[in-house]
């Protein structure tokens, strides 16, 4: 295993290392409570009254003076065996008075010194280079002074975190229980993964997977309905490239035909209509190609950058360009929409739709027919529709004019029956949905596309 494999993210090693933080994080903390109450004055205030008043009962027992320093003496070199045996660096000094105030026993470490302080109290002083905590009381026999060096700071720190180490190390193995459960319970996940890297690259059918975890029935779902998805577009893509094949090879054959043709005529004029219907056959085969990329453009994951477009300008701009094609049917062509909406969206696609729609009116509406333009915007919406009085189409055939390649019946214009499918495509790019309606005065068609204000995907 070389060190990229073992570095590599694993959600097992991502539980050990929040394991291993939050075992730290404990350890951090024991120690700071435990710092915190170790440190304290009033702590070791406390262990240098327990000694003292310990001292002061034993020293109750004596009456004779010698006995009782002997006592004092024997129970100082004792408290200061006992820290230096546990590396302690803390100083007890006791000092032995009877009650007329005659100095009985001074510390030895002091040179003879005397220790002041309060009877009853605790007092600090500067005792031979070093700070000191003196305690002062007395007995019915006996007056005592016991002092102590506070233990330093760093020192309390430090041998806390060592013997707190110590004891986390012996609670480590258990931390790394919860870790072997995270393993065991990621063992169905993996035999899941197992089975699909088992299969074909072509194999899109159900994974057939019933796990037993209630966890992972979602994930076995998803997967499921994602290869659901993947097979519906893969008969879709099939079925389209086989449709546009069928649909090319028409103008194709008519384009070698009429090539045929125009090569061997043997008169001008049988060369001229040759020439007319290879002009005719190679624009319908252009338009079809044309049509087919526009499809494919729309129907692709890939975008240009939205961008804020004044639709009423892009309206004008767009039936302008169409108006002679409208005029030489004698069509009325009209725009209802507002002086100006500004609108933020793919301007590809919402051309697409636009030029798709209005020239699929002017196409098919008879000589002196109506095409009506029309735009509405409210708050949470954006409608834009094309309506004409021309022939229409069957309501039964309504679900299928969106289809690709699907070209109703009762006309002879010339047409790829994709000008519909490419709204569609365009109008789901920009988040919005397109529908047919009745047209005008109940006759032809009224094609609508609902778009968001919000038009980017």
């Amino acid at each position: 295993m070389n060190v990229k494999q073992f570095f590599r993210p694993t959600l097992v090693r991502r539980v050990m290392v929040a394991l291993m933080i939050a075992f730290a994080l404990m350890w951090l903390f024991l120690l700071v409570v435990q710092f915190l109450s170790a440190s304290r004055p009033d702590r070791q205030d406390r262990e240098l009254r327990g000694f003292s008043d310990d001292l002061i009962t034993t020293l109750e027992a004596f009456d004779d003076q010698a006995e009782a320093t002997v006592v004092a003496a024997a129970s100082e070199a004792q408290v200061n065996q006992m820290h230096s045996r546990a590396k302690t660096p803390r100083l007890v000094l006791v000092q032995l008075h009877d009650l007329n105030g005659n100095l009985l026993y001074a510390p030895q470490a002091a040179h003879k010194a005397v220790l002041t302080g309060e009877l009853g109290g605790i007092t600090q002083a500067e005792f031979a280079g070093q700070t000191l905590r003196v305690y002062h009381t007395q007995g019915k026999r006996w007056r005592v002074l016991v002092a102590s060096t506070q233990l330093p700071r760093l020192w309390i720190l430090g041998r806390l975190a060592a013997e707190l180490s110590f004891y986390m190390l012996i609670a480590f193995p258990f931390v790394l229980v919860p870790l072997l459960a995270v393993s065991q319970g990621l063992r169905p996940l993996r035999e899941i993964s197992e089975e699909i890297d088992a299969r074909s690259a072509d194999d899109l059918s159900p994974t057939g997977l019933t796990p037993r975890y209630l966890e992972l029935k979602p994930l076995i779902r998803s997967l499921d309905s994602l290869l659901s998805q993947l097979r519906s577009k893969v008969k879709r893509e099939s079925a389209f490239v086989h449709e546009a094949a069928h649909e090319l090879r028409t103008p194709m054959a008519v384009v070698s035909a009429q090539a045929h043709a125009l090569v061997h005529a043997p008169t001008p004029v049988e060369r001229r209509e040759a020439e007319a219907r290879l002009d005719h056959a190679i624009a319908r085969a252009s338009h079809l190609v044309e049509q087919l990329l526009q499809l494919a453009k729309v129907d692709s994951d890939w975008s240009q950058p939205a961008q804020s477009v004044d639709l009423t300008q892009e309206l004008q701009q767009a039936l302008a360009m169409l108006a002679p094609a409208a005029m030489e049917k004698n069509l009325e062509l009209s725009l209802d929409a507002p002086d100006s909406v500004v609108h933020v969206l793919e301007l590809n696609a919402f051309r697409s739709i636009l030029h798709n729609l209005v020239g699929n009116a002017i196409l098919y509406v008879p000589a002196g027919g109506q095409v009506e333009v029309t735009l509405a915007v409210d708050s949470n919406r954006l409608v834009m529709a094309v309506a004409d009085d021309g022939p229409g189409i069957p309501e039964e055939h309504w679900p299928l004019v969106f289809e690709r390649f699907f070209r109703g019946t009762g006309h002879d214009q010339p047409g790829s029956g994709l000008g519909l499918a490419i709204v569609k495509q365009a109008s789901a790019k920009l988040g919005g949905l397109a529908w047919v309606e009745r047209g005008l005065k109940g006759r032809g068609c009224k094609f609508v596309v609902s778009l968001p204000r919000s038009a980017v995907r």
